[in-house]
């Protein structure tokens, strides 16, 4: 074996074990919370979940991420539970699959902004086209949300609108539009419409977007529908990457 081969062979097998090592440990989370968990209301088995992570060395997920996680958990105790979180799962891939030969399809015969009609770069423009209309104009980090102060009537709306939306456990992906609003918060926007704002303490880094870039008078971001306990639906928005968050 040549030394690129045994570099790769070592690369690979780090990947592996890592792999290995953090399904363990998910493995571990879930079963402590199952057994903690049971029987017990949804705050409580919240706060457990969150010692359970932070005992094995793990991140909190944001909302709604992380009563997703739970969710995912309780399910999980029956076989029948597993069975139907399996199929919904393949179904999310499948939709999302869906969505990607639907974009490489339609590359060469949609409209395009201006912006991206622009780019240079041949098949790099291609890729920076699909990637923003499947993750939105800037990079996300998956670890931080914003939760969206809802207008009058928007909550019903927003709970209506499923059109190629993907969703799992409840959780559903949309993308919406963000602009300068007053008093230093974000105004956000789905289908033109304008359904409620991120205040001012939580999106000061999707406000330097707009400082960042003048010349920005919006920003496509995605962001996670989710039903709270009460059945009221949220809208969580997820935060740019503090390093390199601009544009792409």
């Amino acid at each position: 074996m040549d030394g690129s081969h045994r570099l790769d062979w070592v690369l690979l097998r780090d990947v592996v074990k890592r792999s290995l090592e953090r399904s363990r440990v998910k493995g571990l989370v879930d079963e402590a919370v199952r057994a903690r968990a049971r029987g017990v209301p949804t705050e409580e088995a919240r706060d457990i979940l969150v010692e359970e992570l932070l005992a094995h060395g793990c991140d909190v997920p944001p909302q709604p991420l992380l009563d997703l996680r739970l969710a995912v958990i309780e399910r999980s105790r029956t076989w029948r539970g597993r069975a139907e979180l399996q199929v919904e799962a393949v179904t999310l891939l499948g939709a999302l699959g869906a969505r990607v030969a639907r974009l490489v399809r339609g590359s060469g015969t949609e409209e395009r902004s201006d912006d991206v009609a622009d780019e240079p770069g041949g098949a790099d423009a291609d890729g920076a086209h699909w990637a923003r209309r499947l993750l939105g104009d800037v990079p996300v980090d998956t670890h931080r949300t914003a939760e969206v102060a809802l207008g009058p009537g928007a909550e019903s709306w927003i709970g209506e609108r499923t059109a190629g939306a993907v969703s799992f456990m409840g959780c559903t992906i949309l993308h919406v539009q963000l602009r300068p609003g007053g008093d230093g918060g974000v105004a956000v926007e789905l289908d033109g419409r304008e359904i409620g704002i991120v205040a001012a303490v939580h999106a000061a880094s999707l406000a330097a977007l707009f400082d960042e870039a003048p010349e920005l008078d919006h920003v496509r971001i995605p962001c996670i529908r989710s039903r709270a306990a009460d059945a009221t639906w949220r809208l969580h928005v997820f935060l740019p990457k503090e390093a390199g968050g601009g544009p792409r």
